[in-house]
């Protein structure tokens, strides 16, 4: 049935960036929303320098006097499209002359406009943004969906601002996701997913927010979240242009935006078999009820039924007679006629819908035994592969069976328990690439935690064998894994630390001046920071006795030497590949330097100059959180919180050695300087793994 969707909206803008980034509701800043036309506006301009708030507002005010003259209100549903094109026209021609004058193609330029009316939502963007539709699915997971086509993102731009409207329709549980394109930079669609999945609108947006801000906390994000909750009756609209068209998706899209023909004639002819089955039992047992056989004698329990059983037998013999009613007016040959042909027509009704469900159930089972065919000559190819240590070869038929497995078919396929042997060997291969290890199989030890009313912990550091915890109220934590004690240090920070620090001899937690530093016995030292950095240092490192800053906003990292009561700047430590820090994330030091990047690589400097490297690609993105390297001899470990993982890799070829996978969320890891052992954190206790 046509619907009328309500929909739970937030709009969110943060962080301490300079950017101009704004979003907009023109319908005014209701939760929820019916029957009327609402509008969303996302602009965003990275090139703050030469673009004002007062630009911005021109530009917003413009374009919804644009919108008010159109009057979409009184658009008709088949028109809206036409409307927005022509909307997007009008702007092309009038919104250059607002731009700064020095960037007349607008480079660095994003706008949505969005229009939400019953169940279809159309967009009209310009620029680079990122919007995702997601789909809920039963088991909880759900499908996403990249609206915008990004392929010609680094093309030349063009003379005009909007050349596309998109549009699809959306249902019940559906979920918009729109945002500025840096919002990418720091976080992966899937964790995107999983958190607009699992929460409402308002707390996922606080939720992306905290994970930003611990990302990135001096630049400026903007979202709109969209989540349809709820439908009531209403006209069936329609558009121009899918969505499934748009960005060149096949199969698999069309189920995700709009159900195809072939699964609602399914839905249909299932609903009328049911019927006729219902139809056909009802008949039997009134039948039964009609003739029944001679009465024996019954127990107790089955003589207190009776009345019920009588009473049915009067209800079906009732809706007999009615049915037969009409037909006493008839002759009795005429009667006799019209029954035989009714019966022939129910036969012959019942007989196409069997036959409509037989080839229904036939196309599937054809769909599913070319399926399993493809398969099944790509897990065979993939396992001959890895026999002969051909990774390459085997990633290209491990990419193929996933890409199929993700299809609806593939969806169908995979719950299937004559498949199973083939997704198990899938499974296997899957492990072999990705050198997938659980971790509650390694030998650990567990020490539970426990903090003060409201407080959690927030980092875990290894000095030499001593681990140590810091909790959000900024205080340190002893742990004595064989014992399974857990003490406070008898000195603590003076302010929370803003980083930590940790070597074999020494345990350091830097705030905004100084750096308090605790040695092997817990004696606290304070060290001042001469000079310290011009802009927000990202994480600090120990190597050799000296303290590495990372400042990407400088482009630099920074060497302190300890000199008396200071740590004293020797030198600036890059010369050459600068740029590579600018959206770094976390660095560790072992001679050469390490430096993580938002998108989950890692560039590697040695002798002061960025030299070539490259990490195996991992089962899927990488959504970075920290890069640890205990000693020159260890490997690379970068966690992966999101995933719930550590990545290790080789640090000379950047060969993929194993993945930690846990069953739990993570809040920090560390490994000690032996490299024997991973210690994790997580919500309520530590575990110690033994790596060797």
């Amino acid at each position: 049935m046509p619907q009328q969707l309500l929909y739970k909206i937030h709009l969110l803008t943060f962080g301490e960036g300079r950017r101009s980034t704004e979003v907009f509701n023109f319908q005014g800043l209701e939760n929820e929303t019916a029957v009327k036309d609402h509008f969303f506006l996302l602009i965003d301009y990275t090139d703050f320098r030469h673009f004002t708030q007062r630009d911005l507002k021109n530009i917003r005010d413009l374009i919804v006097a644009k919108i008010n003259e159109q009057k979409f209100s009184e658009i008709p549903n088949n028109e809206i499209n036409a409307a927005f094109e022509k909307l997007l026209r009008e702007l092309n021609s009038i919104l250059p002359p607002l731009l700064p004058a020095h960037d007349p193609l607008h480079q660095s330029l994003s706008i949505i406009i969005a229009n939400v009316r019953s169940d279809i939502i159309s967009f009209g963007y310009a620029g680079n943004p990122d919007a995702f539709f997601i789909r809920p699915k039963q088991n909880g997971d759900g499908l996403i969906l990249e609206i915008f086509d990004k392929k010609g993102r680094n093309a030349a731009p063009s003379a005009n601002l909007f050349s596309q409207v998109v549009s699809g329709k959306i249902s019940s549980g559906d979920i918009l996701f729109l945002a500025t394109s840096n919002v990418l930079d720091y976080l992966s669609q899937e964790k995107i997913k999983r958190t607009l999945l699992s929460l409402s609108p308002q707390p996922a947006a606080e939720t992306l927010k905290s994970l930003l801000n611990e990302s990135r906390s001096r630049e400026k994000f903007g979202m709109v979240i969209i989540k349809a909750v709820a439908s009531l009756p209403a006209k069936q609209p329609s558009s121009h242009h899918s969505i499934e068209k748009f960005i060149e998706k096949k199969s698999s899209t069309a189920t995700i935006l709009t159900p195809q023909f072939s699964h609602m004639a399914k839905s249909a002819i299932q609903n009328g078999l049911n019927m006729a089955r219902n139809f056909a039992l009802s008949g039997f047992e009134t039948a039964k009820q009609m003739f029944p056989k001679k009465p024996n004698a019954l127990p107790a329990a089955s003589a207190a039924k009776e009345p019920s059983t009588q009473s049915s037998a009067r209800q079906g013999t009732g809706l007999i007679l009615k049915i037969f009613e009409p037909l006493k007016k008839f002759p009795i040959q005429q009667r006799r006629i019209i029954l035989i042909i009714a019966g022939l027509a129910a036969i012959l009704f019942i007989g196409i819908l069997f036959s409509f469900s037989e080839r229904e159930q036939k196309q599937t089972v054809l769909q599913n035994s070319e399926m399993a065919e493809r398969v099944r000559t790509n897990i065979e190819k993939a396992e001959a592969d890895l026999i002969y240590g051909n990774e390459a070869s085997a990633r290209e038929a491990y990419d193929k069976i996933s890409l199929d497995l993700k299809t609806p078919d593939g969806e169908l396929f995979s719950k299937a328990a004559g498949n199973r042997e083939l997704l198990n060997r899938y499974d296997i291969i899957k492990q072999k690439l990705f050198h997938l290890t659980s971790l509650s199989v390694k030998e650990s030890q567990s020490v539970p935690l426990t903090f003060e009313s409201g407080q959690q912990p927030e980092k875990i550091l290894f000095a030499g064998k001593r681990l140590a915890i810091l909790d959000s109220a900024g205080k340190f934590h002893s742990v004595d894994s064989d014992k399974k004690t857990q003490t406070q240090f008898s000195a603590q920070p003076e302010q929370k630390p803003l980083l930590t620090a940790s070597s074999k001899s020494a345990i350091a937690g830097l705030s905004d001046i100084v750096v308090e530093q605790y040695d092997p016995s817990l004696k606290k030292t304070i060290y001042k920071i001469d000079p310290l950095p011009a802009r927000s240092t990202l994480s600090i490192n120990f190597f050799s006795d000296k303290l590495y800053f990372l400042v990407p906003d400088e482009r630099q990292i920074f060497v302190y030497s300890r000199s008396g009561d200071a740590y004293k700047r020797s030198k600036a430590w890059v010369d050459k590949g600068a740029e590579s820090l600018a959206d770094a994330v976390d660095f560790a030091v072992d001679g050469e330097i390490f430096v993580l990047k938002n998108d989950g690589t890692v560039a590697k400097f040695s002798k002061n100059k960025q030299v070539e490297f490259e990490l195996d690609a991992a089962e899927y993105q990488i959504s970075p959180s920290k890069i640890i390297t205990p000693n020159e001899s260890a490997p690379l470990y970068i966690l992966d919180k999101a995933a719930r993982r550590v990545i290790v890799y080789d640090k000379k070829t950047g060969k993929l050695t194993v993945q930690y996978i846990a069953d739990q969320s993570i809040i920090d890891a560390s490994v000690n300087d032996s490299n024997s052992q991973m210690a994790v954190l997580y919500e309520k206790e530590i575990k110690i793994y033994n790596l060797k």
